[in-house]
């Protein structure tokens, strides 16, 4: 009788020590989820070049509630307040230098575009900014191994 109530309460503890590490293992496959899907995750890119020597416009979210990027032509900062949904971009600063006028116009675009989102979605590694009117542009979040600057 000892020998199977020793039995019983070594399932019982194997059960509920399965069970702790299960639920450890699931919360932590959620905490990486969450981070893979965060606005701050890193440089989101356009699919796309907007520039004529194949450089891709990109924005990073920063976690501080700066943001920096590359519009096809001119670098670009500012500052942003992101909850779960909503997004607020205040005026984006702008560099002055001077490209191609199709250039020009693709990047103005693209800073429209951050100013005036209201709410972005990420599905993945694609990021997506909604504005009023319905439109959006989607982003790619950009590889480890991708470089903004050409050195190579």
């Amino acid at each position: 009788m000892n020998r199977v109530l020793a039995f019983l309460f070594f399932m019982l503890f194997l059960a509920g020590l399965s069970f702790v590490l299960l639920r450890d293992v699931g919360s932590r496959a959620q905490q990486a989820a969450a981070t893979a899907n965060s606005i701050t995750s890193g440089a989101w890119q356009l699919p796309f070049s907007t520039a004529r020597n194949s450089e891709v416009a990109y924005v990073e979210f920063k976690n501080d509630g700066t943001l920096t990027g590359f519009g096809g032509c001119n670098s670009v900062n500012g500052t942003y307040i992101a909850t779960d949904r909503t997004i607020d971009v205040a005026r984006i600063a702008v560099t002055r230098k001077a490209c191609p006028p199709l250039v020009m116009r693709a990047e103005s675009a693209f800073v429209g575009t951050l100013e005036s989102a209201v709410a972005y979605q990420i599905v993945g590694s694609t990021l997506t900014l909604l504005q009023p009117g319905g439109d959006k542009l989607e982003f790619r979040l950009a590889n480890e191994d991708t470089d903004n600057d050409d050195d190579t």
